[in-house]
């Protein structure tokens, strides 16, 4: 059963199952707009099954359903929409379903392929940064950045005015292990390219992310945006034995405090780090998105093989804070070399609740 939940489950406890497994969109053309498949959801168990939620990563991919009651050995179709407009090329979302009486949530898999379409000068270069200048993105993303190795990315750009413009970059926010290369004039109706080069030594303590921003100037003239690169340090993997190596396995990739009243003391969700592998799993870098939300995990943390850490994901609502929602993020590096950076996703509802029940 190609069915996967986020903490471990079971046969006896697999009480849905999905067909297909997984939406296959196939080939779709970015220029025919949204598009919609369906997949069946089958509650295998003799008790009625509750579907609460259904949550994609990505605002391109959204679940039609409402807050749906499968009665035993019955099912629900669940349709399933995906926006290709500028997103050409493969693409594979996960959608999680969480059902009441379980913690975790459940998973299954949105894949496709979108062809892309035709464009003008306006669209392939997006950004207008004014005097003619125009870019097709202003962030250069970076993936993994092992220690001891360089890695290149490119945003490009075109001068779209009859008259040469004079580029200068200027760096305003440092990580100090990013370089730029740009051209200094660009003459008409021509493109070139702005490269970042992101670079750390083999023996650095540096992990987690990396963030730059740089301000540039047309003419003598600030740019309308600013450009900015991201990326995360991790570990050189050459180094690692594909065999004996650390694996880790997290209890939960969403932690859902739900309604919250905004005074309320601060409260917690308890996420585990089972060391799967066949060497010692160590902590690199442990950073919260927001002040809101801390975790008790440490840099530097050992995990032994087939031993598990528990950790606490605190949550402390501000004082008066109007009500709302919360999503926020705990990202964790390690030496896992199959999944060296997890995101721990937060989501809570802030309400006047009335008197504090934490």
């Amino acid at each position: 059963m190609a069915l996967l939940s986020l903490t471990e489950v079971s046969a006896e406890e697999c009480v849905l199952r999905f067909e297909p497994e997984r939406v296959d969109f196939g080939h779709i053309n970015e220029s025919d707009g949204i598009v919609t498949r369906s997949f069946t959801i089958i509650n295998t168990s003799d008790k009625e099954i509750t579907i609460s939620e259904i949550v994609s990563t990505c605002d391109c991919t959204v679940a039609d359903y409402k807050n749906v009651v499968i009665a035993p050995k019955q099912s629900f179709e669940v349709k399933v929409s995906y926006n290709p407009l500028n997103r050409p090329g493969r693409f594979d979302r996960p959608l999680f379903i969480f059902v009441e009486g379980y913690d975790a949530p459940f998973e299954i898999s949105i894949i496709g392929r979108v062809t892309p379409r035709e464009r003008t000068i306006e669209e392939i270069y997006f950004y207008d940064m004014g005097h003619g200048l125009l870019f097709d993105n202003t962030f250069a993303g970076f993936a993994y950045i092992e220690h001891g190795k360089q890695y290149e990315e490119r945003i490009a750009l075109y001068n779209n005015s009859d008259r040469t413009l004079r580029l200068r970059l200027k760096h305003i926010e440092r990580s100090g292990a990013i370089r730029a290369e740009y051209p200094k004039s660009v003459a008409p109706h021509t493109s070139a390219d702005i490269k970042f080069y992101y670079e750390l030594p083999l023996k650095s303590k540096r992990y987690g992310s990396l963030d730059d921003k740089f301000e540039i100037k047309v003419n003598g003239k600030r740019g309308k945006y600013t450009l900015s690169a991201h990326g995360i340090a991790v570990d050189n993997f050459d180094f690692y034995d594909d065999i004996l190596s650390p694996r880790a396995q997290y209890s939960k990739k969403i932690i859902k405090f739900g309604d919250v009243n905004s005074d309320a003391l601060p409260i917690s969700a308890t996420l585990t780090i089972t060391n799967r592998g066949e060497a010692p799993l160590v902590i690199r870098d442990v950073r919260c998105s927001s002040p809101e939300v801390e975790c008790t995990l440490k840099a530097g943390t050992i995990v032994e093989p087939g031993a598990t850490h528990a950790t606490e994901i605190v949550l402390m609502p501000k004082r008066g804070m109007s009500e709302g929602s919360l999503s926020e993020q705990v990202a964790i590096v390690t030496d896992d070399p199959i999944t060296p950076y997890q995101v721990i996703r937060v989501t809570a509802t802030y309400k006047q609740i009335g008197q504090n029940k934490y």
